[in-house]
Parts: structure tokens; sequence; C-alpha cells
């Protein structure tokens, strides 16, 4: 088993079971996952006094941006797994958040790490972390955390060339959040139901929100032991970049 180097004491690190599906291609129902780590996250963020409360007080709403999975298995269908997670010390403008998955015997199957920003409710725009009285940047039980990925930066994807188109979908009005636009969490959902092949590791990035009943192109690009999957806003804006890197390959 890997060593996890986050905080284990901290009354403030939660955890939250998860009942694994498989999708046909073999992968663990990654929608799911990410339901349940946005819900242990917002648990979390009151604990801390840094929740919803916390944010819309000062006009601020919490944004993925880019986010990563590792998988390292094995999964099996309806497997009891538990999610930890915790938030890492916030920079000038972004925060990151660390997951894992583990199995009914204590073993790491999946990690999670993640990149957020803060968004001004009015604007859209990003706003710095220390506009919050600092206390995203200097929470002393926050910077208590370790990084399970500690050489890494999450970075831009490159936009690959050559796509071709595999269908659309609308955003629907149960898909919308509390922030105005389609929830994090369904992006992988629409990516799974074209089809996303077995993986060992994905990285993908929000570009631009989806809103309430905008038709959504797909687009996908094969590569040698990799996949691409692009979603195009109805201006032809890039909203979502998945990259697949494809388990056997």
């Amino acid at each position: 088993m890997e060593e996890i180097r986050d905080n284990p004491e901290s009354p403030s690190r939660i955890g939250k079971d998860v009942l694994l599906s498989l999708t046909p291609e073999g992968n663990p129902d990654f929608g799911d996952i990410l339901l349940a780590l946005q819900e242990a996250a917002t648990e979390q963020t009151e604990r801390l006094g840094i929740g919803t409360d916390f944010l819309h007080a000062r006009g601020y709403g919490y944004v993925v941006l880019r986010e990563k999975i590792q998988l390292l298995g094995p999964f099996h269908d309806k497997e009891k797994a538990r999610l930890v997670t915790y938030p890492l010390p916030a920079g000038r403008i972004e925060m990151y958040r660390d997951a894992y998955l583990l199995d009914a015997e204590g073993r790491t199957i999946l990690r999670i790490h993640s990149l957020w920003v803060f968004m001004d409710e009015k604007t859209r725009r990003i706003r710095p972390a220390k506009d919050a009285d600092g206390i995203l940047v200097e929470h002393p039980e926050i910077r208590s955390f370790q990084t399970l990925f500690p050489e890494e930066r999450l970075r831009q994807i490159p936009q690959p060339e050559g796509a071709t188109w595999v269908g659309s979908f609308t955003v629907q009005k149960g898909d919308i959040d509390q922030n105005g636009h389609m929830n994090n969490t369904l992006y992988l959902r629409k990516a799974q139901a074209f089809g996303l092949r077995k993986s060992s590791f994905l990285s993908f990035e929000f570009e631009s929100e989806c809103l309430l009943g905008e038709k959504v192109d797909v687009f996908r690009k094969e590569e040698e032991g990799k996949e691409y999957l692009l979603f195009h806003k109805p201006d032809g804006r890039l909203s979502f970049l998945l990259e697949n890197q494809c388990a056997g390959r």
C-alpha cells in the first residue's frame, strides 16, 4: 500500500463511503466518485469555517479549474470504498485539494489532485485568495496538510488538433448547481456516456462554464495510448478538455 501523507489526526480530515460501480469499459464510475468528493469537500469547508456562508459574505464561489485522477486499482463492481479528502494551503489565487480512495482492505486504489480558484459571483471573474481576510492562505489546520502529489503542478493540457465530432447534449435544469452553471461532476458522466476507454490516468480542465439550455458538441481524438474528449459551447469556445491515458497500452 502506498503511504498516504496527510494529517490523520485532524478533526477536519473527512471520509465518505462510496459504492463503486463499473462502466462497460472497466472504469469506476467517475461521476459517483466526484459527487462523493464534492459532498465531502462541502461538509469539510463548513467545519473549517470557510464554507458557503463565509464565501457568499465576500461575494466568492469555489470553482474547480483542473483535476487529475490516478487509477491504481483493482476495482470491483458493487465494492464499498472510502474516500478521504482535505484542502491544501491557498496560493495567491488558487487552492489545491487532494483525495484518495481506499478499498475494504485499506489499500489506496485511486488518487485525485484538483486545482480550485475563487470566482466573483457577480463578474464571474477570478479573484485573489488573499481578498478573503487571509484565512484561506493562513488557516492553521489547512497548513498542516501535505499533498499526495509533491512533484506535480496541474498544468494546462495542450489542445489536440483534428478531433472528430461524436455527438452532443443539451444542458438541463437538473444539471445546474448553486454557481449557476453545469455542475463539475457531470462533465465526466457526460464523457463516460461517449465510451471513455479504460483508464490509468485522467487529466481534465474546465475552460468555460456550460449554462442552462446550451447545446454542447463533443469531439474525440485518439492517439497511441491516449484519447481526448473536447466539449465545445454553441459559440465554438472550448468548455472542457479531457486527456485519458489508457490502461494496458
